[in-house]
């Protein structure tokens, strides 16, 4: 990412979600420069936030996506992924919304392994998010964003019992050639109790401890920068058992 339109980016986030009262804090890979560099993580590819999910969860996305169109970014949202994408300037940014379930927080997850899980999850994909807000020639700026936007809104119109289905046969093909979906799981005290951290001058919640909250995540080894790493190993706590496809999130019997 190019620092200075990321940065950008990310005011202009933080305004949305501060003028509509949404509390979050970073996470992951922004969270994780932040600490570490004081600063965006040079190959980082996105800007990772993170919030709660609330009781009017659907109302409460399509009320921030509106809002994030208006300030022209590209912007999308899944009840079922629980993941609000947006875009703006090249700048990817995901605000994941954990639910709270006893003891856990958790959010729905993919990893592509291969070419075909990248195909079979983007179609899940195109499946299961929506578009709420105002379109304009500054949002969707290019043919690929155009047709992104045009076959979302064609998915739209599918009934939701069969766009469920096909969504559970994409990812059954998917896992049967070494790609997976789970749940990412972290205990539910780093998220109910917040520091907070100055980063490009201005002030942002953060997990707490947010040392133990790294090492849970990334490992003891945290502090070493590592292009290559992936968060999904499988020896990586993050990862749950597999997710039934759905807004309730059950997990399957294994």
């Amino acid at each position: 990412m190019k620092e200075i339109l990321a940065v950008r980016v990310l005011r202009q986030v933080k305004e949305v979600l501060d003028g509509e009262g949404t509390p979050f804090w970073l996470e992951s890979g922004a969270l994780l420069g932040a600490v570490r560099k004081g600063k965006f993580i040079s190959w980082d590819i996105d800007i990772d936030l993170g919030t709660l999910a609330r009781n009017n969860l659907e109302t409460h996305m399509k009320t921030l996506a509106k809002e994030f169109c208006k300030k022209g970014f590209e912007t999308y949202f899944s009840l079922y992924h629980n993941i609000m994408a947006m875009e703006k300037n090249g700048i990817p940014v995901q605000l994941n919304f954990w639910r709270l379930v006893d003891d856990e927080a958790r959010t729905p997850l993919q990893y592509k392994e291969n070419l075909l899980g990248a195909f079979l999850f983007n179609m899940v994909w195109l499946l299961l998010f929506s578009h709420s807000g105002e379109v304009n020639s500054e949002t969707l700026n290019t043919t690929f964003k155009k047709l992104k936007f045009v076959l979302v809104k064609i998915t739209s119109l599918i009934g939701e019992s069969f766009k469920l289905r096909l969504a559970k046969f994409f990812c059954d093909i998917a896992k049967k050639t070494g790609n997976r979906r789970g749940l990412a799981v972290i205990p539910r005290h780093f998220f109910t109790n917040f520091s907070e951290i100055e980063f490009y001058e201005m002030k942002f919640k953060t997990p707490a401890p947010v040392e133990d909250y790294l090492t849970y995540y990334y490992g003891e080894d945290w502090r070493l920068p590592k292009r290559d790493w992936v968060y999904v190993r499988k020896d990586r706590k993050i990862i749950s058992r597999t997710e039934r496809i759905g807004r309730d999130w059950k997990y399957l019997k294994l």
